[in-house]
């Protein structure tokens, strides 16, 4: 596969596009091509980030046809202190637009600790919506570290 992120980014904003393809050659083998819109807000100590995409899968003369999908992504961060961000994230996404209720709802909670240089610990509550079901929750514990 082969993927392009573009864009510009300023002190107070972001806009960028990206673009997908991605050829699979394993049992179910498909190709599938990707492309997105996002954008940023830096509003000091808010930002706020989110993302739309549309996704074509390609099944090939044996399959049902093609399947088209949406998904949408938005972030608000809030700097509490320094070190300490709280988050709240909502995604969407809709794999099939050829599918009657099968979309998904995420709703996400959390915060973001930075205690030291090249080390941020993120903790979320997410809540997961399936299609009218009262879905599943999810504990987060996400560790990073770089160099």
């Amino acid at each position: 596969g082969v993927s392009t992120t573009t864009g510009w980014r300023d002190l107070g904003y972001q806009v960028f596009g990206s673009a997908r393809y991605l050829s699979r050659t394993d049992a179910g083998a498909f190709d599938e091509a990707t492309v997105g819109l996002g954008w940023g807000v830096n509003l000091y100590p808010v930002t706020y980030i989110g993302e739309v995409d549309y996704r074509r899968q390609f099944n090939g003369p044996e399959a049902f046809g093609d399947i088209n999908g949406f998904f949408a992504y938005h972030e608000i961060d809030y700097l509490i202190t320094k070190g300490v961000t709280a988050l709240v994230k909502y995604d969407w996404q809709d794999p099939n637009a050829g599918v009657r209720n099968d979309h998904l709802d995420r709703y996400t909670i959390g915060a973001r600790l930075d205690p030291y240089t090249y080390l941020q610990v993120d903790l979320q509550y997410r809540w997961n919506v399936a299609a009218g079901d009262l879905g599943q929750q999810d504990f987060l514990l996400i560790l990073r570290s770089w160099l």
